[in-house]
């Protein structure tokens, strides 16, 4: 595989500046334009990427610049033109690594040379299987950049990001550059799927079907919704929610669910409870009464005494149990089989608090997912039509390159990813089953409802008190 290495990126928001007279190939050192920035022990890239003059070079490690002169580590192998930039850059050499998996151990296959064209290229014939990883090398202190994405030595998923990124930049015939940098890709792929996302309430390919989201435990009524459901504040977002083998539970709206809680008393452990102490702290006694018992997890302990200035409940005998902070604390409660939900502030709250039959069965939930953000090359998009995505990357690269305007070449693009969104529109399917019930079951009790039936039953003019 023909592995591509970029280096425009380490040209970017570099200190620059300029050569002032001509200088042959062989030169030691090198007049400038000013020498701020610049220093012993650099790398320079002098002339223009894919120029063939260009080369990379070092500074000297002893004499610092000065005078607008640059001492260089050695002579240059190359003739340079006055007014040639001369940068600043980070690395001179790239480091290219292999592993069987995105996270597993890494085992640097070769270190090369970073070339002055627009990309620094590596032919490898060995590897077959798992992932390249790339980083650039400084080798005159033997410093590292972080990994590249993982590269898969097979190429690229037709809806992954790196694909679909190289086929839009293809397709307009055009060379990676900073207008179509991978920042701007990822950007504009995200876009470009929340565009899609707007056109219908619900799309199918974004349902999770009996997914475990937590573990149900006695003593508890509430259960964190997860963290890729698109709308985790309300119910709207959510199918069904059940907890082990019981039924569906019943949905309810926060007055309703006031209304079923109202004579729970209810806060959660502010501190550790150990064997030993003598008393609990919550964050908040303020609804407890002044003595009586308590529910924590499985257990019932006795209280004496209510300091609702420190939130302390006195024990009336001192603790066997262990119990971490946060764990809810009750009074009033009913136990049993959870019937109801409700959703508020990122959890979705059960109604009769989970008792002993249920303890650590799975909450399972059927409900809508968020979209995750592409940010890599490896990511893959979550529409099922990945020409779409492209089409739309190729629209954004062109009003991009028209600085922000269409022309004929973007607005085609636009129109081809219009045409296909009303396709995958079109062939959308729900995957839940929608049953039409007639208003009328019984055909001649239809017929004795109007003395005219026979219009009613063409024109479809259907009394609304039955």
């Amino acid at each position: 595989m023909k592995i591509r290495i970029p280096i425009l990126n380490l040209l970017t928001d570099t200190n620059a500046t300029y050569l002032t007279d001509d200088y042959p190939a062989g030169s030691s050192s090198i007049g400038v334009q000013n020498i701020y920035g610049f220093d012993i022990n650099q790398i320079l890239f002098i002339g223009n990427i894919g120029n063939e003059n260009s080369e990379i070079i070092k500074t000297s490690s002893s004499t610092a610049p000065a005078s607008g002169t640059i001492t260089l580590n050695s002579a240059t192998t190359q003739p340079h033109s006055s007014s040639d930039s001369v940068r600043v850059i980070l690395y001179d050499q790239v480091e290219i690594s292999t592993s069987l998996t995105l996270t597993g151990a890494k085992t640097v296959l070769t270190t090369i040379n970073l070339d002055v064209s627009d990309e620094t290229t590596y032919d490898d014939t060995t590897t077959t299987t798992g992932y390249y990883f790339i980083r650039y090398k400084n080798s005159i202190n033997t410093t590292y950049s972080t990994y590249s994405d993982g590269i898969p030595v097979s190429d690229y998923p037709i809806n992954s990001a790196r694909y679909l990124i190289d086929s839009a930049i293809a397709e307009i015939n055009k060379k990676p550059s900073s207008i179509f940098s991978d920042d701007f890709g990822f950007k504009q792929i995200n876009n470009g799927q929340m565009e899609v996302l707007r056109e219908l309430k619900r799309w199918s390919w974004m349902q999770k079907f009996n997914q475990a989201i937590g573990t149900a435990s006695v003593g508890t009524w509430k259960m964190a919704m997860p963290t890729d459901i698109d709308d985790p504040n309300t119910n709207r977002s959510i199918y069904n929610v059940k907890v082990g083998d019981s039924g569906n539970l019943i949905w309810v709206d926060k007055e309703q669910w006031n209304n079923l809680t109202q004579q729970v008393n209810y806060s959660t452990l502010k501190n550790d409870l150990n064997p030993g102490d003598a008393s609990v702290v919550l964050v908040s006694s303020d609804d407890f009464p002044s003595s009586g018992s308590f529910f924590i997890g499985k257990d019932t302990l006795e209280y004496t005494a209510n300091d609702k200035s420190t939130n302390t409940l006195t024990l009336s005998a001192v603790s066997t149990l262990t119990y971490s902070a946060g764990q809810d604390v009750f009074t009033g409660a009913t136990f049993g089989t959870p019937n109801y939900y409700t959703v508020f502030g990122g959890y979705i709250w059960t109604w009769p608090i989970t008792d002993s039959n249920h303890d650590g069965m799975n909450f399972v939930a059927d409900y809508y997912s968020t979209l995750i953000p592409i940010t890599s090359d490896t990511q893959t998009i979550i529409v099922p039509d990945p020409i779409l995505i492209k089409d739309y990357l190729v629209w954004k690269f062109l009003v991009r390159m028209n600085n922000g305007n269409d022309d004929e070449g973007s607005t085609a693009a636009h129109d081809n990813f219009q045409r296909r969104l009303q396709k995958l529109k079109q062939t959308e399917v729900m995957n839940r089953r929608i049953r039409l019930t007639p208003r009328y079951n019984d055909y001649s009790a239809m017929m004795g409802m109007d003395g005219d039936s026979k219009f009613v039953r063409t024109q479809g003019f259907w009394p609304n008190n039955f």
